[in-house]
């Protein structure tokens, strides 16, 4: 059996290493997990259901705007591999950057 290679989530990552100690733990237990399993996904060493990964957005988006943007919002394509998939979630994205598909 051959172990498919981690697809490391940059933006989390850019999200985790910008952040304060408080920041991290406030994600995590708002979003129901640990920091160690945010920095899994991070790594790409796990891959979040859509629940968790549309969480993580809405809160990630949250702490973009109390920050003054310090913060990136993280989108759930990027987290989840089913978002990131769904035809859907695309359309969506196009429409709300104004993009025609």
């Amino acid at each position: 059996m051959k172990l498919s290679t981690p697809t490391p989530k940059p933006t989390l990552q850019a999200w985790l290493d910008s952040a304060s100690a408080p920041a991290k733990d406030w994600l995590a237990t708002n979003a129901g997990t640990s920091v160690a399993y945010l920095r899994h996904i991070a790594k790409g060493r796990r891959d979040p259901g859509g629940v968790l990964a549309l969480s993580i957005e809405q809160l990630t988006t949250t702490a973009h705007h109390a920050t003054g943007g310090q913060l990136p919002v993280v989108p759930r394509e990027e987290l989840a591999r089913a978002c990131g998939q769904c035809e859907f979630a695309r359309t969506c994205r196009a429409s709300a950057a104004g993009k025609v598909l």
